[in-house]
């Protein structure tokens, strides 16, 4: 039986709070990294600042100026390459640790679980935790978890010096923003169950796989070859079917980018451009305001990408942390001193059964004892 998903699959934030919280030790990295992306935001804000008036000196030849803002720039330049590797560095450390610390988790985890509750799980789909589970959400931690901070920290920075250059023009910039925030968190919504459902199907076939691998000499033995190659089959083309549908998904995200892409671009043109007619902006302002709507406008083009990525780590968290909150056997027995003639091990009407996988994905169930009473002495 594959594993259960979450019973609430569209929820994004709680999951990967719940990995934040699993990992609170390494806050300080991530601390750290907050804190360069800040400087770097208000960094590559001011670059634009000064850009918009290394233009405007070129224009009226003032060489003096000219000069001065283009050391500016190139200070701000070394600036932000700078804090952009620092950023790199303490979330690639924080990323490796906190995955680290999930392996570890897992892997101790795994060793305590209840028999009932392993026997309704396969091993492969287990070990497929630490791989294809773990692996995508570490890959989110490493790549997408910096540009979630750095993205929305420049926005609310691009936003304010966009409103200081030219109010009107800020507000046809952004008209269109809740349209395409909208537009992206529709088009990755389904993201996150396809995810959670290929990875659960994933599984059940990496079960059936070590199955046929570990039990090699029974497989043969009873002539199963045919059965568990069918059974094979069938996962794989459910997982198959899933990884389509995905493909569906991402069309829709990728749709969506484009005509996030267009409209803004399309709207600050043409508005800039008629205040630049109007004498309302010099052409250094609009080249500062082009610039640095980049801070707007791109948060808008990859939100939909990025919710598509954060829906699949949340995916994957939810599988994780469903394993992390399993029941764990008791700990709390007494040792006991037997005496000679005391039983050492007694049955008082034990009676045992076991969910029968009839394939196809039925069971029933199977009984084997009932109400067996046996001692056995020392």
């Amino acid at each position: 039986m594959h594993m259960e998903l979450a019973k609430k699959k569209d929820r994004l934030l709680p999951p990967m709070m719940r990995i934040l919280r699993e990992n609170r030790r390494y806050s300080p990295w991530l601390a750290a990294m907050l804190l360069a992306t800040s400087v770097d935001a208000v960094g590559q804000t001011a670059v634009a600042w000064v850009f918009g008036r290394l233009v405007d000196n070129i224009m009226v030849k003032d060489m003096a100026a000219f000069s001065k803002y283009l050391l500016m720039v190139i200070v701000f330049m070394a600036l932000v390459v700078g804090l952009a590797g620092l950023c790199r560095y303490c979330v690639g450390r924080y990323a490796n640790l906190a995955t680290c610390n999930l392996r570890e988790r897992l892997g101790q985890k795994f060793a305590s679980l209840t028999l009932p509750w392993l026997e309704k799980r396969r091993t492969g789909d287990m070990l497929s935790l630490l791989g294809n589970d773990l692996g995508q959400l570490s890959g989110f931690m490493e790549e997408q978890l910096r540009w979630i901070f750095s993205d929305w920290l420049r926005f609310a920075l691009s936003l304010a010096f966009m409103i200081y250059l030219n109010p009107w023009l800020t507000l046809a910039t952004v008209a269109y923003i809740p349209i395409g925030g909208m537009l992206s968190m529709l088009a990755s919504k389904p993201v996150q169950r396809i995810t959670e459902e290929q990875n659960g199907k994933l599984g059940i076939a990496n079960a059936i796989a070590q199955d046929a691998v570990s039990g090699h000499s029974e497989v043969k033995a009873f002539g199963m070859r045919a059965w568990i190659n069918s059974r094979f089959a069938i996962s794989i083309k459910d997982w198959l079917s899933s990884g389509l549908r995905g493909v569906n998904a991402q069309i829709l995200v990728d749709s969506a980018s484009i005509i996030n892409l267009v409209v803004p671009q399309v709207l600050l043109s043409c508005v800039g451009l008629s205040f630049v007619l109007a004498s309302k902006m010099s052409g250094g302002e609009l080249l500062a305001f082009i610039v640095v709507s980049n801070g707007i406008i791109n948060p808008i083009l990859s939100l939909n990408w990025r919710l598509s990525e954060a829906r699949r780590a949340a995916g994957a968290a939810g599988r994780l942390i469903e394993v992390l909150d399993a029941p764990v056997e008791r700990q709390d027995g007494e040792n006991r001193e037997l005496s000679a003639v005391s039983p050492m091990i007694s049955f008082k009407d034990v009676s045992f059964s076991y969910t029968r996988d009839n394939g196809e994905g039925t069971t029933s169930p199977q009984a084997v004892f009932s109400k067996l009473n046996l001692d056995i002495k020392r």
